[in-house]
C-alpha cells in the first residue's frame, strides 16, 4: 500500500484523514498586499460581498444561503462554499467549497 500522505505532496497542499476512506485536501493561500489590516479584514469578513468587495468582475454574485454561500463566477460557474470557520482573532476564513 501507498504512503498516506503521499511523500512528493506539494508543500501548499495538506490533507487529513481519519482514516484510508476518508481524505480531505485543504489549500491554503497566504499574501501579502498594501492595505490596512482592519479594511482587509472588513472586506474578508463581509461574506456575503465577494462580488462587491473582493472580487468584483471575477465573481458576479453572491448569496448567503443559511450556513454557506452560492459563489456564481463570470464564466457561469456556480459553487457553493460552506462557511466553516470565521476566525476574527487570527483574521482567517475557511470555507468549504463544492459545484452546484
Amino acid at each position: 500500500m501507498a504512503p498516506f500522505p503521499p511523500p512528493d505532496l506539494p508543500d501548499r497542499i495538506s490533507t487529513t484523514t481519519s482514516n484510508e476512506a476518508e481524505i480531505m485536501a485543504s489549500i491554503r493561500k497566504e499574501f501579502t498586499i498594501e492595505a490596512d489590516v482592519a479594511d482587509v479584514w472588513a472586506a474578508v469578513r463581509d461574506i456575503g460581498a465577494l462580488h462587491t468587495r473582493l472580487a468584483k468582475g471575477f465573481v458576479v454574485d453572491t448569496r448567503l444561503d443559511g450556513e454557506a454561500r452560492i459563489v456564481t463566477f463570470a464564466n457561469g460557474i456556480v459553487a457553493r462554499e460552506l462557511i466553516v470557520d470565521i476566525d476574527e482573532a487570527a483574521g482567517s476564513f475557511g470555507a468549504s467549497s463544492a459545484g452546484e
